[in-house]
């Protein structure tokens, strides 16, 4: 099932619930035109206890990691929030593992993960993913860029599907693969997903510098994740653990 870069063709909703229906309950699937943020309207509006899934063709206020704008032309990309009714630590890493599986068995683009949230193809970035608590739960939010064109990327570093591959899979079903993935992999536990988690990162075994927030930096080799999704970086000081900042991979 492939659709040309253009015309970008409308969200098909019933084929959506059609292809989740294992998954997710119909009425727990949302398809809209437009929303400021798809992370902070379903925060907004989730009910304890029961999944949902919030999809969006275009955002006015997507925000990235660290308060970072996540602006796209609209039905360039998948622009989704899924809540998930538990307290997972590790949410963030789920998705962006589940997302890259999809992404490498749908379009066979050699997705990797950036720690913490980026979807990367070599240096180029094919999308991002940010979560948030919520009602008990979590909402993990997932931009990725599927028909941006080179002219209409926001700046070098950005890719998208079919400027790695000239067409893509519909979106529907990208979407139902990524949920149905991060669904499967919430059942396994901690190591299993941790040794699922290195065969797709492009972190672990680098040598990387990170920055803090506060504007500290460590320069060292990433060596792993913890159970609470934090990068631990070694060098001659021991062991640092990284809960958030940027990442830079050192050649």
């Amino acid at each position: 099932m492939t659709w040309p870069s253009a015309p970008r063709l409308p969200l098909d909703r019933e084929l959506l619930v059609h292809l989740l229906e294992s998954c997710l309950p119909g009425e727990a699937i949302e398809v809209v035109e437009e929303t400021g943020s798809t992370n902070a309207d379903l925060a907004n509006r989730v009910k304890s206890g029961r999944a949902a899934l919030l999809v969006a063709e275009e955002q006015s206020a997507g925000r990235g990691r660290l308060d970072r704008s996540w602006i796209a032309p609209k039905g360039s990309g998948l622009l989704f929030s899924l809540y998930w009714p538990a307290p997972l630590l590790m949410a963030p890493l789920l998705m962006g593992v589940a997302a890259a599986q999809a992404l490498r068995s749908t379009t066979t683009i050699p997705v990797v993960l950036k720690w913490p949230n980026d979807l990367m193809v070599s240096d180029r970035k094919l999308g991002g993913i940010l979560a948030s608590t919520s009602d008990g739960g979590v909402v993990i939010g997932v931009g990725i860029n599927v028909s941006l064109t080179d002219g209409e990327k926001p700046d070098e570093r950005a890719t998208s599907i079919v400027m790695e591959r000239d067409e893509s899979p519909a979106r529907e079903l990208l979407i139902a693969e990524i949920v149905k993935l991060f669904a499967e992999l919430t059942t396994l536990e901690d190591l299993e997903f941790l040794e699922r988690y290195k065969t797709h990162s492009s972190t672990i075994g680098s040598r990387v510098r990170a920055e803090m927030v506060r504007g500290e930096s460590i320069v060292g080799t990433a060596v792993g994740i913890n159970a609470t999704g934090a990068l631990i970086i070694s060098n001659d000081a021991g062991a640092h653990v990284l809960t958030a900042g940027d990442v830079f991979h050192l050649r």
